[in-house]
């Protein structure tokens, strides 16, 4: 993102000289003014599996229908394209004892957990803030033997953008 000004805000207009500019780019990605923020989902099928004391990300999202804006990092996570505050809605089964699942917000240089869900089949955070390049994805951790999962998905409601 663009430096902020001196009060901490961010500036509404760029100029070079005597030119103001309409956008701004730091390699292929705009970076000014932000991009909206969009609704986006991902869908996973096959097995994902975890041993005992351990946590795995869960890999081999894609899009999900009715999401044609969908960005996902390498079969990961979803990439956050814009800022505002977003309701996540998430789901894994079967449900397992011993599983739990957990949807996990990568901001500001750190991941922070939004869903958790134990031996459970769906949940949903609050709302929560994200910004621009944040990251969603999903891990699974076992507390006793190996535990897989079949299905899995991760969507978001944009509650506000901007």
């Amino acid at each position: 993102m663009p430096a902020l000004l001196d009060d901490g805000s961010r500036p509404d207009a760029y100029r070079h000289g005597d030119l103001e500019l309409d956008r701004v780019y730091l390699g292929d990605e705009q970076v000014w003014p932000p991009l909206p923020l969009v609704p986006m989902g991902m869908d996973f099928t096959g097995t994902a599996s975890v041993s005992s004391g351990q946590t795995v990300d869960v890999t081999g999202f894609v899009p999900r229908p009715g999401f044609p804006d969908t960005v996902i990092d390498a079969g990961t996570a979803l990439v956050i394209g814009g800022p505002g505050t977003i309701r996540v809605h998430a789901g894994a089964s079967p449900a397992n004892a011993y599983l739990r699942w957990r949807v996990m917000h990568y901001t500001a240089g750190a991941w922070v957990e939004q869903v958790n869900v134990s031996n459970g089949v769906t949940g949903e955070s609050s709302d929560f803030a994200v910004d621009t390049g944040d990251l969603l994805k999903m891990t699974i951790s076992s507390t006793f033997s190996t535990r897989s999962i079949s299905s899995a998905y991760v969507y978001f409601d944009v509650i506000s953008s901007g």
